[in-house]
């Protein structure tokens, strides 16, 4: 009997004693699950607000491209050129035009960014086809030629735009789009700028030579992107107003200018259309109504 009492005794203190380590370990595991999540929580929401006070704040590098570029209050609008040549587009999403008082008093998303200076977000699908010069001659549409293209690349430190906006890799992607199509800048009758921004069309009139250095905010303000003018930009109403594909329906535009298909924002005698992109991945195009 006294055996069996000891050995209750031990089997008690024993178990209960592994019971209070079991216990201590669950719930010592359950508070360092729980600091690790309330920690994971902290540092995804902090990260979520710094993207988004990376957001309201991301005007700063357009400020510094304004200043350098000269631009003002009164030609910055002109960027949103775009914006007029949806009315003349039926496949725009926004085609209601729009005057200068109601750009200026559009609220500020990032100063100095207005609710009209950035992209539509949208869903939507483009389809171009490719095929060889030969089969093309066959086919119910008039063919549209690639003349040239370029590509570069500046994706170190990509998260914010540098200082130059990209102005080498575009140069370097144009020169080449140009060796290749065997044309400069003068035989271009129209061009197609992927606009995210309305910025996004100052740094790319420059950065692919279009205009130089600091001349882009006089070069629009004085109308040679309208229709009409010098370059005709981004007729279908461009990301801004059309749509924002990706940059794709822009070059279903260009292809539509140099087929003549535009109708009422048809540029007249469009020889060449030029697509460009300015972003970490620099992209150039050129659209011929003839083969090279």
């Amino acid at each position: 009997i006294f055996h069996f009492f000891h050995f209750f005794h031990f089997f008690i203190v024993h178990c209960s004693f592994s019971i209070f380590i079991f216990h201590f370990v669950h719930f010592s595991f359950f508070i360092f699950s729980f600091i690790f999540y309330f920690l994971f929580l902290f540092f995804h929401f902090f990260s979520f607000f710094s993207n988004f006070q990376f957001i309201r704040t991301d005007g700063e590098p357009f400020s510094k491209k304004f200043r350098a570029a000269s631009v003002t209050k009164k030609s910055l609008p002109s960027s949103v050129t775009p914006l007029h040549f949806a009315a003349l587009n039926p496949d725009a999403v926004m085609r209601t035009p729009f005057t200068l008082d109601e750009y200026h008093a559009s609220r500020f998303i990032a100063e100095p960014l207005h609710l009209l200076d950035y992209c539509l977000i949208n869903d939507g699908g483009v389809a171009m086809i490719l095929t060889s010069a030969e089969r093309a001659r066959d086919l119910k549409q008039p063919p549209v030629y690639l003349r040239g293209y370029g590509m570069a690349t500046a994706l170190a430190g990509s998260t914010f735009p540098p200082d130059d906006f990209w102005r080498e890799p575009m140069r370097s992607a144009a020169t080449r789009s140009f060796r290749m199509a065997g044309i400069d800048r003068e035989n271009v009758s129209s061009l197609m700028i992927y606009d995210n921004f309305t910025p996004t069309v100052l740094f790319s009139l420059e950065g692919f030579g279009y205009c130089d250095a600091g001349e882009s905010g006089p070069f629009v303000a004085e109308g040679h992107l309208a229709l009409g003018g010098r370059y005709p930009t981004n007729t279908s109403g461009g990301h801004l107003s059309e749509s924002y594909m990706q940059g794709w329906a822009l070059n279903l535009e260009a292809v539509r200018q140099v087929r003549g298909a535009c109708g009422l924002r048809q540029v007249h005698h469009c020889q060449f259309a030029h697509y460009m992109t300015a972003a970490p991945v620099v992209t150039s195009i050129i659209y011929g109504k003839q083969p090279s």
